[in-house]
């Protein structure tokens, strides 16, 4: 059960499109393609061809700025935000 655990807690880190770093790589930045836990190593990445263990990778976890008022925004087609 506590594989199962490990497994799920996993699955959530590297979700397809997580932005990673390869460690022995650290200029380069990749994005999750795919966390499949059959799958030895689990994690495949978008534009490289080999899949990959977590202890190979590093989470960029602060890529992204939070929006900071998003009462101020309003949508108006799907995916995209048009300021009031």
């Amino acid at each position: 059960m506590m594989t199962n655990d490990l497994e799920n807690q996993e699955a959530l880190q590297y979700a397809q499109g997580t932005p990673v770093k390869l460690k022995n790589k650290p200029d380069r930045l990749y994005i999750v393609a795919e966390y499949d836990p059959m799958m030895v190593p689990p994690i495949w990445l978008v534009n490289d061809p080999k899949p990959h263990y977590p202890h190979e990778l590093e989470l960029i976890i602060d890529l992204f700025c939070p929006v900071q008022n998003m009462s101020k925004a309003v949508t108006r087609s799907p995916g995209q935000l048009q300021p009031i």
